[in-house]
């Protein structure tokens, strides 16, 4: 495995790590989620170089490829967090101003604390493993399952989140 990118995956897992510790501040979790999607897709991009990119590969194929590499769990993963930070970004000024509902502190616990023991160390699993040059095929699989598992998951509490942002207001439900 190449030094760097092993060193620059260790560097992005600690943005990711310090990205979950912001998330836990109320007033910084719109940056620590912020710069916790910054570092999925620098990891994403890690994996897409290793893509050889040849001219006479049809589209169908790099898609292939992208999919047995696992881009597709990042991306699902990016997509789950933008909606993410939508929400927090709908309700900056309540969450800032600890106005907010208490479900709503106790669902971005619980999101921070999948982020950190799920979704952080299934991607820097899943990088670790394919830059390695002894990747084993099953083990990316595992990963994008796991990964896909854990996705899931964290999408249930952003959805719940989700509600909460755009139609629960401090005095109940809004139509």
């Amino acid at each position: 495995m190449d030094e760097k990118l092993e060193f620059t995956n260790k560097i992005l897992l600690i943005i990711q790590a310090t990205s979950i510790i912001l998330m836990f501040a109320n007033k910084a979790m719109f940056w620590g989620t912020i710069s916790f999607m910054i570092a999925v897709f620098f990891q994403c991009l890690l994996i897409l170089g290793t893509i050889n990119s040849n001219e006479a590969v049809t589209i169908m194929n790099k898609v292939t490829k992208m999919f047995d590499k696992g881009i597709f769990m990042f991306i699902y993963i990016l997509i789950i967090l933008g909606i993410y930070v939508s929400c927090i970004a709908h309700s900056k000024t309540n969450i800032a101003e600890d106005e907010m509902p208490y479900q709503w502190t106790w669902y971005a616990r619980i999101i921070s604390v999948i982020l950190g023991i799920g979704v952080a160390p299934i991607l820097n699993t899943h990088v670790y493993s394919i830059l390695n040059p002894q990747y084993k095929p099953e083990n990316i699989k595992i990963n994008q399952q796991n990964g896909f598992i854990v996705g899931h998951v964290l999408l249930v509490f952003v959805y719940i989140q989700y509600i909460i942002s755009f139609y629960y207001q401090t005095d109940g439900f809004t139509v």
